[in-house]
């Protein structure tokens, strides 16, 4: 009586958005056969076409966080975009903040090496504001961590265009922001007149 047909393709959920690997970003430094690809394009799984709004969701992660560890981090946030109604693009990005990252029984992976790490935001950001700045569309940028400092670089100091900018978990003292931001207890008295 009827005959009809579907199109299905089965793939991977990192297909419905866009990737941004900076981690090569960082001068000097051998990241030995990581792959350093990105996908910048219209997401195979779901088109620019399909989308309603023509903004983008950037989410940059923090501190101690392996390139596997973003990727997953990336799928699962971008799942709970979805399921919560997304109509945006999103587009993840790995950076380069694990630098002195090894494996700790009983603890999983760790670095000691924060403070060259956030040296390593400051090297990337030039390059995150310029591929950021090319991508189509608003952008509301998330950061997490040490992921501020490099997204905060980016915008103060390379001129990323941002709509929105949220801030999870910031590693970045609100002085930074505001000089005259003090908060009650979180100032040690002996620094009170120290400029």
């Amino acid at each position: 009586v009827a005959d009809g047909r579907a199109k299905l393709n089965i793939s991977s959920v990192s297909k419905m958005y866009r990737w941004l690997n900076l981690r090569a970003a960082v001068p000097g430094i051998s990241h030995g056969s990581e792959d350093y690809e990105e996908d910048l394009g219209d997401p195979e799984n779901w088109p620019d076409a399909e989308r309603g709004s023509p903004g983008h969701i950037v989410l940059v992660h923090g501190f101690n966080v392996s390139p596997e560890e973003a990727e997953s981090a990336a799928v699962e946030t971008f799942k709970r975009l979805w399921q919560s109604g997304l109509d945006s693009a999103f587009t993840a990005v790995k950076w380069y903040g694990n630098g002195g990252q090894f494996r700790l029984p009983g603890y999983g992976t760790v670095s000691a090496a924060y403070y060259a790490n956030a040296l390593h935001a400051f090297e990337t950001a030039p390059v995150l504001a310029q591929k950021l700045n090319a991508l189509p569309g608003p952008k509301t940028v998330v950061a997490h961590s040490l992921g501020n400092v490099l997204v905060s670089s980016a915008v103060r100091d390379h001129g990323l265009a941002c709509a929105r900018y949220c801030m999870l978990n910031a590693a970045v003292a609100s002085e930074a922001y505001d000089g005259g931001a003090r908060s009650a207890g979180m100032v040690d008295p002996a620094w009170t007149n120290v400029p």
